[in-house]
């Protein structure tokens, strides 16, 4: 059975910085995992990554064992999201309202 997503010697940079060397993660169905880490280590550049708004210097991530790369853009927002930690809202909606906004993938039509 292949996990829901993983990461196979992924590799992230930035800055001039190794964030990330030779990576190799799996994450299952069922579990729940954390990432933490002191400011600037690449938290966030690691779940931009995992979730294809960023490419990896080097390595690979499949979602459902097919490579993230290889997803049409609507069918992996039905499988996979993110939702950054501060988020610059130009509407100014309340969290239902971006909640429903995030629905849209899923909508037939």
């Amino acid at each position: 059975m292949s996990a829901l997503l993983d990461s196979q010697a992924l590799t992230l940079r930035a800055d001039g910085r190794t964030l990330l060397n030779a990576l190799d993660w799996r994450l299952e169905a069922g579990q729940c995992w954390a990432v933490i880490g002191r400011n600037g280590a690449g938290k966030s550049t690691l779940l931009r990554t995992l979730a294809g708004l960023r490419a990896a210097e080097d390595g690979r991530i499949q979602l459902a064992g097919r490579a993230l790369a290889d997803w049409p853009l609507a069918a992996r927002a039905r499988q996979l999201g993110y939702l950054p930690q501060s988020w610059r809202d130009a509407f100014a909606c309340q969290v239902l309202d971006a909640l429903l906004i995030a629905r849209h993938p899923h909508r037939q039509g």
